[in-house]
């Protein structure tokens, strides 16, 4: 039995405080002798990749592939990985397993992306594991949602172009729309934009995405005007709109007392300092 490793290129940390790069230009079959499914239940193992140095006392300065086999159980866990170690993927072997075909691999290897990029997420799990400093930027493979750091917490980075009627599982298509920054004389800032995005209900309020602005205010926004939009595929709103949070690099607006989700629109003027 054995793994197929397709071609990779990814970032390891075998010695701090530096990073490694390691390369995979081809299919690698990993099948340690021996490696067979447990007698019995079931067991969780992890495929990894690693760096080698052999002046900190490694066998030699070739990358190592390797498989962590986890104890087999009716209930398995997870094994820890070698010191350095990447994780590529997880398999659940079981006892009826005499072939990899039918082992349940999950790809689970965490993307990256460089300084200032946006670091792909497969999905909720992914996004609520990884707690980056603010400003960091990422982006849902399963939604196409795109995402900011904001004050310790994941915001959705908007405006974005949505398609869907009332009702509809509307999901952003990722285009973002520029806005433009004006400075005024005495320092004073001005930024207008324009988003279209399908609303959520909570509360009894209707709320659209959280705008976060490409550049904050250096100290404080001041106000937030926005004017509804209409046309296929929005559906304009009849009452005011409202903001619950106005930041010097964000702001939320919403609908009060309505009930129910639609794709809205609205472009908007921010003023600050």
């Amino acid at each position: 039995m054995g793994y197929n490793i397709a071609e990779f290129v990814a970032v390891t940390s075998r010695s701090l405080p530096g990073v490694e790069l390691v390369a995979n230009d081809g299919t690698f079959e990993l099948a340690p002798p021996g490696y067979a499914a447990p007698s019995a239940n079931s067991r969780i193992d992890v495929i990894w990749v690693r760096s080698r140095f052999a002046e900190f006392g490694d066998a030699s300065d070739a990358p190592e592939f390797g498989i962590t086999k986890g104890a087999a159980s009716p209930t398995p866990a997870k094994p820890s990985l070698p010191a350095g170690a990447l994780e590529l993927a997880v398999a659940e072997v079981k006892a009826t397993d005499t072939t990899t075909q039918t082992v349940i691999i999950t790809q689970s290897v965490r993307y990256t992306a460089m300084a200032g990029g946006s670091v792909p997420l497969r999905n909720r799990m992914e996004q609520d594991a990884w707690a980056p400093a603010d400003g960091s930027l990422a982006h849902r493979i399963d939604n196409g949602i795109h995402l900011v750091r904001v004050g310790g917490a994941w915001a959705e980075r908007v405006p974005a172009a949505h398609q869907g009627r009332r009702g509809s599982a509307a999901q952003p298509a990722g285009i973002e729309i520029p806005t433009d920054t004006v400075q005024l004389p005495q320092g004073v800032i001005v930024k207008t934009g324009t988003l279209v995005a399908g609303t959520t209900v909570s509360f009894g309020n209707e709320y659209f995405p959280v705008v976060v602005f490409d550049t904050p205010f250096p100290n404080k926004c001041l106000s937030v005007t926005a004017n509804p939009l209409t046309g296929d595929p929005i559906t304009k709103a009849t009452g005011a709109i409202g903001f619950d949070t106005v930041a010097a690099n964000r702001f939320r607006a919403l609908i009060p007392e309505s009930s129910n989700p639609w794709v809205r629109g609205f472009t908007y003027i921010a003023v600050g300092y």
